[in-house]
């Protein structure tokens, strides 16, 4: 039963962690007109995600106020932690939720973390000047004239019927 063991811990690690497949850049380091539009997608998603970010800090800041000071070092003082585990607790939930909702945006707009990576990186190159140049213009269509955003490509209007 020893040596069936090691061999039973591998089975059921390699069953509950799927691969994942990598991102590949491209052997020409060109961005696509494709992952140019997952690129920006991805951009307005996580921009949307950084608000929602925002306002779950600081309804965590209003909520322990008389606990913690504006910049929340406190956070990174274990003594505090341990003496207020509640606040610790709400912290890693935003955490938590927070790299779920980056995740999300990622995953709507059919793009891995890698692959956009990649890319913010790809785009300063000179090879990449015409697709930046398209990211840009569609970036700027998103935020609108007034700075609204706008329907991302790709994405149907809902109606509100």
């Amino acid at each position: 039963m020893k040596k069936l063991l090691p061999f039973i811990f591998i089975l059921l690690a390699c069953q509950t962690q799927p691969a994942k497949p990598k991102f590949t850049p491209p052997k020409d380091g060109k961005i696509t007109k494709e992952m140019a539009d997952r690129y920006v997608k991805a951009a307005h998603y996580l921009e949307q995600a950084i608000k929602e970010q925002g306002k779950m800090v600081d309804e965590f800041r209003e909520k322990y106020k008389d606990l913690l000071s504006p910049d929340l070092t406190e956070l990174a003082d274990t003594a505090f932690l341990r003496k207020h585990p509640e606040v610790k607790q709400d912290w890693d939930a935003i955490q938590k939720r927070i790299e779920e909702i980056e995740k999300e945006a990622y995953e709507r707009a059919g793009i891995t973390a890698e692959e956009f990576d990649w890319i913010a990186n790809a785009l300063i190159e000179e090879k990449n000047k015409e697709i930046q140049k398209y990211v840009e213009e569609q970036l700027s269509k998103l935020k609108g004239e007034e700075g609204k955003p706008k329907e991302v490509k790709g994405e149907e209007k809902k109606s509100s019927s």
